[in-house]
């Protein structure tokens, strides 16, 4: 049996018959940001624009150098125990 695009048109359960696919491309793009969130956050890029916001300066490539350097000197130069 051929369904023809007088079907696809008629609503199906009082929703029209292509709400399957916006609710599929709705939960893609979630997925898609919260994915993009969590790259972010794994990259520095959040807490750099934190730090950025807290002393109140613009972003260049010099303050990212500083960003950089004190991060990693809070990460490594710390004595570790045990």
């Amino acid at each position: 049996m051929r369904l023809g695009p007088s079907f696809w048109r008629k609503r199906v359960w009082g929703a029209p018959a292509s709400a399957p696919f916006s609710y599929c491309a709705g939960r893609a793009r979630k997925a898609g940001a919260l994915l993009l969130a969590l790259l972010r956050e794994l990259g520095d890029e959040n807490a750099y624009q934190r730090h950025l916001a807290a002393r109140g300066c613009p972003a260049s490539a010099e303050e990212w150098r500083r960003f950089s350097a004190a991060r990693f000197a809070a990460r490594f130069e710390r004595p570790k125990c045990c």
